[in-house]
């Protein structure tokens, strides 16, 4: 009876399962299913839209299906604490002395049996915990897996780790399972809060305490595991067998990476044609089986069958000491020291290997080409400049939990309109017109804005566009966008009162003029302190309000709109 529908909404409804009969409504070309926790199709496969999800229902009615029975396992902590040991013990139940601090990043695979099945396969991805790497883990922390995070009771800092790996875990997994596992209590045991810590973090599943040199408690942790990977949502969805059967074949391959070509020639084996093949790769990049950067014009061509080895080449340059000792500034040149083995990094991937670092916004290129800068690697220190602090236009960004990265990365995206050299770790000078800003990082928590020259509302626009850019692939983050109050008092305070940005939109909503400031107690009017930062100031409209419904068609004419 739905044939000819052509817009579908069926969002925020709780949907487990999208009915296959989805294929029949040859007329669709809108639909949104957003925010529903999806198993079917898989979800990497539903954000790619409707033609993905209908290819994927016409394979499974038309061809051999299999059940997924694999998840990704990750562990995390601060370094030393024996992740490396603890995944060894628990894989093959060793203990190898001799093992190294991991750099970068380290993926293993380990079969067991679960009550579903004989061969559950799981991806045990160890990280290196050094701060460096901790800009990178937003790519990696994916959703729908489980957690283990390692701490051992070395000194009473080490609890301070708990609010930096708990909180990183919520926001960039979207609050997956974590165990908290307790290593080396043959050497040292701490009680915990657990309750205090489960209350601000419910996503933590169970607690354990171990020693993976002994061992100690490793069975009961292995128990613990089978369950918790069992329950993740994913589990036991339904694939065309065809899928397994092209990653199988990568797998054997063992290469570190491949041509785009010989992709497309693997999966025509299968009978998967160019257009199926794209939408694959997709899959397989969202789930982390390997990487494709297919809209990237340098990397389009090159599958890296292998993610711990590409990004292991990055990690190679960040470790460099020469590179550190020049404050993250290296020449395109100096890679050939720095990735010294070029049968395993060959010369030729080398602008390749430097185009994914720009493509996880570790670095950026000067003008001038072949020469880069790291931010996690510039001086700590705030280079000498001559600001003006009066009359100007002031922003703030409060963060309940800031990820790493946040300010290097925003460094990174907005390079082309910084000013000369003024940038450091933790700041940032931008020029756009007769504006310019000074972005600064103040404690852990807070990003201060000044703007001064004319154009000062148009700067700032361009700040909280590349701002809320990098917010967006974080889950549960809460950040306050603040608004100095304009009351006389405040006006002529270096430390003025800040109002949150939404709770000025909610009383403009709600018809409210003026907020009381908390320092002078004065009325505000809204549209006064709306109107620093907004192209205009709000006039309301007269009469009954109407309600205005966009709609834009999911068509391949819009795509680059779209994206």
């Amino acid at each position: 009876k739905l044939t000819n529908l052509t817009s579908l909404d069926i969002s925020f409804n709780n949907l487990t399962k999208l009915p296959p009969e989805i294929v029949k409504l040859t007329n669709l070309i809108s639909l949104d299913i957003s925010r529903n926790p999806l198993q079917t199709p898989p979800i990497e496969v539903a954000k790619q839209g409707l033609e993905a999800i209908t290819d994927y229902f016409i394979q499974i009615q038309k061809y051999e299906t299999v059940q997924l029975f694999e998840a990704k396992l990750l562990i995390v902590g601060q370094g030393d604490v024996g992740k490396t040991c603890l995944m060894n013990r628990l894989i093959s139940d060793r203990n190898d002395k001799s093992v190294q601090t991991t750099k970068g990043i380290d993926i293993n695979q380990w079969i067991i049996k679960t009550k579903q099945t004989e061969t559950f396969r799981i991806n045990f991805w160890d990280f290196g915990g050094q701060e460096i790497y901790h800009a990178t883990h937003q790519f990696f922390l994916t959703k729908r897996s489980l957690y283990l995070f390692l701490w051992e009771a070395r000194t009473d800092a080490d609890l301070l780790s708990f609010d930096y790996w708990l909180n990183t875990i919520k926001v960039l997994s979207d609050s997956s399972p974590v165990i908290v596992i307790q290593n080396k209590i043959d050497e040292r045991n701490k009680h915990i809060n657990q309750e205090g810590w489960k209350k601000l973090f419910p996503n933590i599943v169970a607690y354990h305490d171990v020693s993976a040199t002994k061992p100690i408690g490793i069975d009961s942790l292995k128990t613990t595991i089978t369950s918790e990977i069992e329950k993740l949502p994913h589990i036991g969805s339904l694939l065309p067998k065809r899928w397994i059967d092209i990653r199988q074949r990568l797998e054997k391959l063992e290469k570190n990476y491949i041509s785009y070509t010989s992709y497309q020639e693997i999966c025509a084996d299968f009978g998967i044609n160019d257009e199926q093949a794209g939408r694959l790769s997709e899959y397989y990049h969202d789930l982390g089986a390997f990487l494709h950067f297919k809209e990237n014009p340098i990397l389009q061509n090159t599958i890296f069958l292998k993610p711990d080895w590409a990004t292991n080449a990055v990690y190679k340059v960040t470790d460099n000491q020469r590179v550190k000792d020049n404050y993250g500034r290296f020449a395109f040149n100096e890679l050939r020291d720095i990735w010294q083995d070029w049968k395993l990094y060959p010369v030729e991937k080398h602008v390749e290997l430097v185009e994914l670092m720009k493509s996880f916004e570790l670095c950026f290129e000067l003008p001038g080409g072949q020469q880069y800068i790291i931010p996690e690697l510039l001086r700590a220190n705030q280079p000498e400049l001559s600001w003006d602090y009066s009359q100007n236009l002031r922003f703030k960004y409060v963060y309940d939990f800031m990820p790493a990265g946040v300010l290097t990365r925003f460094i990174v995206v907005t390079h082309d309109i910084i000013k000369g050299d003024l940038y450091w770790k933790d700041g940032v000078v931008l020029t756009f017109e007769s504006a310019k800003a000074l972005i600064v990082k103040t404690g852990n928590r807070i990003i201060e804005v000044w703007i001064e020259g004319e154009d000062k509302k148009t700067l700032l626009g361009m700040i909280r566009r590349h701002m809320n850019y990098i917010h967006s692939p974080f889950s549960n983050l809460e950040v306050d966008e603040m608004v100095p109050c304009v009351c006389d008092e405040c006006s002529q305070n270096d430390n003025p009162h800040f109002f949150p940005h939404r709770n000025l939109l909610k009383a403009r909503e709600l018809k409210q003029k003026d907020l009381q400031c908390q320092k002078s107690f004065e009325m505000v009017s809204i549209e006064k302190l709306l109107g620093g930062i907004e192209d205009s100031i709000y006039e309301p409209s007269a009469g009954k309000p109407s309600d205005i419904k966009i709609f834009l068609a999911s068509s391949e004419e819009l795509k680059e709109e779209r994206q």
